[in-house]
């Protein structure tokens, strides 16, 4: 999935008159860009040092609920992948996460100016995870699938920061898991081992950047 349609679209909608009637009323529309994630570790900061972040593409659907003219619920229907890499003096690979993610955001806005307005928002995510694999390119090269280490359900947060119109927005969020995303000592796959003696939990980290148009 590009992020350049996005972008356009979002600012072709730039272009559109604004419409006040529409404050009002039920809004559907498409989102996507990419997103910047990692697995942190807690409990052992020697798996922080060795694993990295890494970008992958992210997009879906919203509706906005509009409950005032600054205040609305926006619940999202998106497709993140998620994960991390390693490139250590032995080991370098990659941990790929796809989850279909619902998060379920309250936003405000700002004053208006020049048609825009910054918003900020925040709200909870349920992460339902579709697909785990890993790629391993040293010490030889692999494709491992690893579904079943890790668990089904991510339950997460997300915080940001827009700017936009009715029509349109660009979002930078950041976000991560408040539960575990496996019940293992060590992320499976081929992953750099922990520490001796450590006993690590292991949670996604994500910032993301998304550019969104509302369709009606």
């Amino acid at each position: 999935m590009s992020v350049h349609p996005f972008i356009f679209l979002a600012v072709a909608g730039l272009l559109l008159p604004p419409a006040r009637a529409e404050a009002q009323r039920i809004g559907f529309g498409i989102t996507g860009g990419a997103i910047r994630s990692e697995v942190n570790s807690r409990g052992d900061e020697s798996q922080n040092v060795a694993l990295e972040h890494r970008s992958q593409p992210t997009g879906g659907l919203f509706l906005t609920v509009p409950v005032s003219e600054s205040f609305w619920i926006q619940p999202e229907v998106l497709v993140s992948v998620k994960g991390t890499r390693w490139n250590t003096a032995d080991l370098e690979g990659a941990l790929r996460l796809t989850y279909l993610e619902l998060p379920a955001l309250v936003r405000f806005a700002g004053p208006r100016a020049a048609r825009v307005r910054i918003h900020v928002f925040g709200g909870p995510s349920l992460g339902l995870l579709l697909n785990a694999s890993s790629v391993v390119s040293r010490p030889a090269s692999a494709r491992i699938d690893v579904e079943e280490r890790y668990r089904d359900v991510d339950l997460g947060w997300v915080l940001g920061v827009g700017i936009g119109d009715r029509r349109w927005h660009l979002d930078l969020r950041y976000g991560g898991s408040i539960t575990r995303i496996t019940d293992e000592p060590q992320l499976a796959g081929g992953a750099p081992p922990p520490a001796v003696g450590a006993s690590a939990t292991f949670r996604n980290r994500a910032f993301q950047l998304l550019a969104g148009v509302r369709l009606f």
